[in-house]
């Protein structure tokens, strides 16, 4: 549903629920570790099946952080759009990337 919800708002993303990577973990705001935060995963094109991302639904209280990453082919490399970004990987795709935090409220 947030995959799909995303993409509903993301129409500039070509075939975007293939290319999109959505990823949540729960994060202690006591034990803080950057690294569970730092890198998003994108999905790898080059591979035919991909490794498995966290969705961790998450208990009252909890601090939840959702990443979401799209590698894509721009419909017009040579536009305004293709021109103003700067993360080509290498491979000719260009990636957008999001994170956002929440806290899961109390349901019981």
């Amino acid at each position: 549903d947030i995959k799909d919800r995303i993409c509903f708002y993301a129409r500039i993303i070509p075939e975007c629920t293939a290319s999109l990577q959505v990823e949540m973990v729960v994060m202690d705001v006591r034990n803080w570790v950057d690294s569970a935060v730092s890198t998003v995963r994108c999905i790898d094109r080059a591979l035919d099946v991909q490794p498995a991302v966290q969705f961790t639904n998450g208990d009252n209280n909890q601090l939840m952080v959702l990443q979401v990453c799209s590698l894509f082919d721009p419909n017009v490399p040579g536009g305004a759009l293709g021109r103003s970004i700067k993360g080509d990987d290498g491979q000719g795709y260009y990636g957008i990337q999001a994170s956002s935090a929440f806290v899961m409220e109390p349901f019981q």
